[in-house]
């Protein structure tokens, strides 16, 4: 697992910069390559499924490991589809 795998989400709070693109590269980097980085400030990532109980299940998984974490991405739902938006990513530091 990677360090960034091994990170809890941090809310986003005021005064916090958003992460630079060599910030941001160097993250990305750590995740699946079908990540990507959108309009510099949200990641983002759609998941394909064989049918739509499947997608929702994901869904169901992600929105109660977001809760859990104090974040919440955008998701959409698709028949064999799900799509996560989350950002804006910015440092801890």
């Amino acid at each position: 697992m990677t360090a960034l795998a091994e990170r809890r989400c941090e809310p986003c709070k005021s005064g916090v910069r958003p992460l630079d693109a060599e910030q941001s590269a160097a993250l990305l980097a750590e995740l699946d390559h079908d990540w990507q980085v959108v309009d510099g400030h949200h990641l983002s990532r759609v998941y394909r499924f064989q049918n739509f109980r499947t997608a929702l299940d994901y869904v169901n998984a992600v929105g109660a490991l977001a809760e859990e974490q104090g974040h919440h991405p955008d998701l959409a739902l698709a028949w064999d589809a799900s799509a996560s938006r989350s950002g804006p990513t910015r440092s801890a530091a």
